[in-house]
């Protein structure tokens, strides 16, 4: 996938469906209807300050039927790095955004016998698309949803009228709490589990399930992160020997892209392995899921949209 985003789209619906998440529904400027895309997917999004362009990927939350519109929610961090807030603070009906084609690191195993959901907070988002797909094949599913107060469970009382025997709700402000263990037990020959929501439930989860013995291949997840500040420092391109700095609370992929140097990229959040590139030298901190251990401790690679020096400086091969 390119920097380059794909449509330019219109905010058609802006609703706040819990006191942190803000519901959107896009459509295209041209008229023409989006990609199609498949349970699972995001889309990058791409929002102008005025100074600079916030590009963040969000789950679609809409039906996989409808081509017309894209819809995501969209959870507040107000000590994020902006991306977030400008969207609560600044997207409304009618307001224009960039967006890229879908891209799915997270799809639905359509063989299984079952489909076994766990999700937690905004990690909702990529289930809501599961479970319209799951619906329509009159597939075998089960969701069980942490959430830290009912207020804040997005989209929680949909699914609970909807779905009442096949979502369960866990509610901690009243002392409910998952039990993986128990999710996890006595599941049919040819179930599926599919994970997401905060890296400690997520790293919990697959934890369990590792220790009961259910096969890595039955299991699925996803967790993007934003990238985290750090110190800046210079990135020397190796090809060109032009050096950027990349400022403490800037990606190194974004400061490359602001010296309008062309990284591919998907997800933005160290999970698909884009925009892996090669480093001659200086040291790295890793924040990636992609890389293995071998590869992070020989230190010729890097996943710039999440990872960056640990020094001054890095040297790429670009």
């Amino acid at each position: 996938m390119s920097t380059n985003f794909s449509h330019t789209a219109r905010v058609i619906r802006a609703d706040q469906v819990t006191p942190l998440i803000k519901h959107f529904s896009f459509e295209r400027v041209d008229g023409k209807p989006f990609s199609p895309f498949s349970a699972g997917s995001h889309v990058v999004i791409g929002m102008n300050n005025g100074t600079n362009t916030h590009k963040n990927p969000y789950s679609l939350v809409g039906s996989s039927n409808n081509f017309m519109e894209y819809e995501i929610a969209v959870r507040l961090d107000s000590t994020g790095r902006g991306g977030s807030l400008f969207m609560h603070n600044n997207i409304e009906l009618g307001s224009e955004i960039e967006i890229g084609n879908p891209y799915n690191l997270f799809p639905v195993y359509k063989p299984a016998k079952k489909h076994l959901m766990i999700a937690g907070g905004v990690g909702i988002t990529p289930f809501m698309t599961y479970i319209d797909e799951m619906n329509l094949m009159h597939s075998n599913f089960e969701l069980h949803y942490s959430v830290r107060d009912f207020e804040n469970g997005a989209f929680a009382k949909e699914l609970q009228d909807k779905y009442p025997n096949q979502v369960n709700l866990y509610i901690q402000a009243n002392g409910v709490m998952a039990n993986f263990n128990e999710i996890l037990d006595n599941q049919p020959l040819g179930t599926h589990v599919y994970v997401c929501g905060p890296q400690q439930m997520v790293a919990d989860a697959l934890r369990i399930a590792d220790e009961m013995g259910w096969p890595n291949s039955s299991v699925h997840s996803e967790e993007f992160k934003a990238p985290e500040p750090g110190n800046p420092f210079t990135v020397t391109l190796a090809k060109s020997d032009c050096k950027i700095n990349v400022r403490s609370r800037e990606s190194l992929l974004e400061a490359l892209e602001n010296a309008n140097i062309e990284i591919p990229y998907s997800c933005r959040g160290g999970a698909c392995g884009f925009c892996k590139t090669e480093v001659i030298d200086g040291e790295i901190t890793h924040r990636d899921y992609f890389l293995t251990d071998a590869e992070k401790a020989s230190g010729n690679c890097i996943m710039p949209c999440i990872s960056r020096a640990q020094g001054d400086h890095l040297t790429l091969n670009i």
